[in-house]
């Protein structure tokens, strides 16, 4: 498939994808007033409202802590009614999206709305409405929107519902537009097909490394930790850590089950799970084998519907804690998923 000009050049910009994405989502909404009032009007859709101002947009509008949505509409007079915030397959920051639905309602905004590509829509949008349902009381709207009990509203949408709108809109409206925002509908599908990241200066320093080597030793301190804990009811004998394409793997026995233990970019990055690089399964261990059976599958479903295949479940690690206590708090999880699959077990007996 040949790509779009903006596409091709991307490996060459020193921004990241979301910035790319952003400026040029700027620049066609800031050059024609119909197609700014469609995405303003597309904006109301996603959440919901109808605004009937005509807004301004400004690109990396930085706040009072530091928080910087890609995108903010500003009314006549300067306030910000709606904050947009760029997503391709980067993971939230520490501000989304909390920080900036108290931005909208501290300035008495009307909300903020995602925008990523679809493949992606339906696990970021499970992930910022459990971020946001922390700190706020949350109503649903719709399966895409929600609203905080203070009125101010967040959506989700995706890049090609943002751009096959404008699209339709400039062929009659703006004709001129047209090939800029076919430019931006190319780059979109490039990251969608191809997805591969060019690497920023500061990704290859030894740090980067490091901080790679986390997830092997996580896994083996997770792995001694479960043989203290379980004590001769695991064991390691004849089961060797294991590396694969996409990570890495650890095996116990445990009573009569076999254990695996998975840090693993594949199913890291599946938009349609949980978001976190370590995994568990649970097979039963007959005659000398490991078997993933009916009844594994059907605990293992139990436990993670998430997933299609049913046979992995997510370990989710503690933030900004010591080794110490995210091997602990995971050894908690993997030990009541072992409890969950005993007493399902024995039902089914």
């Amino acid at each position: 498939m040949k790509t779009s000009l903006l596409a091709h050049l991307f490996p060459f910009f020193k921004g990241s994808q979301e910035d790319v994405a952003t400026a040029s989502l700027n620049y066609i909404i800031s050059s024609f007033s119909d197609i700014s009032r469609a995405f303003t009007k597309q904006l109301g859709d996603v959440l919901g409202i109808e605004i009937n101002e005509t807004l301004q947009y400004h690109c990396q509008v930085v706040g009072e802590n530091y928080e910087r949505p890609d995108m903010a509409g500003t009314d006549t007079k300067g306030n910000e009614v709606v904050l947009c915030e760029s997503k391709f397959y980067a993971a939230l920051t520490a501000n989304q999206p909390n920080e900036y639905l108290r931005r909208l309602i501290k300035n008495n905004g009307i909300g903020l709305v995602f925008i990523c590509p679809e493949v992606r829509q339906k696990g970021l949008w499970c992930e910022v409405v459990e971020m946001a349902g922390k700190e706020f009381e949350l109503k649903k709207v719709d399966d895409n929107c929600v609203e905080t009990k203070d009125g101010v509203r967040m959506g989700i949408t995706t890049w090609k519902a943002v751009l096959d709108y404008l699209e339709q809109v400039a062929i009659t409206n703006a004709p001129a537009v047209v090939s800029d925002i076919k430019q931006l509908q190319g780059y979109c599908a490039q990251l969608d097909s191809e997805a591969f990241i060019p690497f920023a200066e500061e990704e290859l320093g030894i740090d980067v490394a490091i901080k790679f080597e986390r997830h092997y030793r996580l896994l083996d301190e997770l792995v001694n930790a479960l043989k203290v804990e379980l004590g001769d009811d695991v064991s390691l004998k004849g089961l060797r850590a294991t590396p694969i394409w996409s990570g890495y793997r650890r095996y116990l026995s445990y009573n009569s089950h076999g254990v695996t233990l998975e840090y693993d970019t594949k199913k890291w990055r599946n938009p349609e799970s949980k978001v976190t690089p370590y995994w568990l399964r649970i097979d039963r261990s007959i005659d000398g084998r490991w078997v993933f059976d009916e009844c594994c599958e059907k605990v293992m479903k139990k436990i993670a519907p998430e997933l299609k295949d049913g046979t992995y479940i997510a370990l989710i690690p503690k933030s900004y804690v010591a080794l110490n206590e995210i091997v602990e708090d995971m050894k908690k999880q993997v030990l009541e998923y072992f409890r969950i699959f005993k007493e399902t077990e024995e039902q089914d007996m």
